[in-house]
């Protein structure tokens, strides 16, 4: 987010919105504090890490958290990670079923 509160995006905290399903792999991006200690997590092994610049790998502070002191809304877990032979399902299940019933409800004015 670049942003370590809801309340330094300049809109309103209670208009800022996020989720993350169960199984997205988002869930395993290390944090911060990981990779200056040096564990970089399953989905980066040795020497992958410095292909990547650190926007790839570091989010700071995760937006569906009660620390950031923004909303949550409600979203399916998603598919396992190779399930029906994809290998991030849950990240591109965000636009289907629960969680765009939600984000539509968050647009028209209709989330509580």
């Amino acid at each position: 987010m670049g942003v370590e509160h809801a309340k330094d995006l300049g809109v309103p905290p209670d208009k800022v919105w996020a989720a993350t399903a169960d199984h997205d792999l988002i869930n395993w991006a290390p944090s911060p504090e990981a990779v200056a200690g040096g564990w970089f997590g399953p989905l980066y092994p040795p020497g992958l890490i410095e292909l990547l610049d650190d926007h790839s790998i570091l989010y700071g502070t995760d937006p569906s958290t009660d620390e950031f002191g923004g909303r949550t809304f409600g979203v399916a877990p998603g598919k396992s990670v190779g399930e029906g032979g994809e290998l991030m399902p849950a990240h591109s299940q965000y636009w289907q079923g629960e969680s765009l019933g939600n984000m539509a409800n968050i647009v028209t004015g209709k989330a509580k």
